[in-house]
């Protein structure tokens, strides 16, 4: 019977290793790759993206996008974690309206004992866009953090600026 178990624990230590050296096709197996990178980001610096010249529809876009997210565990310890996020582009002519939000909360603990808040942030973001011609802008923009664990109760910017868009 020792011997039938040393076997298999062999076995199972290394058939999968030799398996794996060139049976697996190219892509499977080779690392793991994340699904993400972790951040909710709604205020980012850098130019926008603007429509290109060949797009007829280029003065009508309507975009907008929800996630949301939870993670749940139980047993000896506890832990939940909530994201959630929305963003949207209207133009219409000349005029651009660009929003978004996310919200990111988490707390965990042990049994018998209470949870303790380890993720709280919010965040928003607006902005308006008036298109003067094909290439020059003139817009504003307001946003909002809230983040905890930074210590900032609210950071609040307003941008008024004009743009020029050297390629489109």
């Amino acid at each position: 019977m020792r011997v039938c178990f040393a076997v298999g624990f062999v076995a199972l230590i290394f058939v999968p290793s030799l398996a794996l050296a060139d049976d697996v096709p190219k892509g499977l197996g080779t690392g793991v790759d994340s699904a993400s990178k972790g951040t909710t980001d709604v205020h980012r610096e850098g130019f926008e993206k603007v429509a290109t010249k060949d797009d007829p529809e280029k003065s009508k876009i309507t975009e907008v996008s929800f996630n949301l997210g939870a993670l749940f565990a139980a047993g000896n310890s506890r832990s939940l974690a909530l994201t959630s996020a929305v963003k949207s582009k209207i133009r219409r002519e000349a005029h651009q309206f660009t929003g978004g939000a996310a919200l990111n909360y988490a707390q965990a603990g042990k049994t018998g004992q209470g949870e303790t808040t380890s993720v709280e942030n919010v965040q928003g973001l607006l902005r308006y866009d008036y298109f003067l011609s094909e290439r020059v802008v003139l817009f504003a923009k307001v946003s909002a953090l809230h983040d905890r664990f930074q210590g900032l109760d609210l950071r609040f910017n307003a941008d008024p600026g004009v743009g020029y868009y050297f390629i489109t």
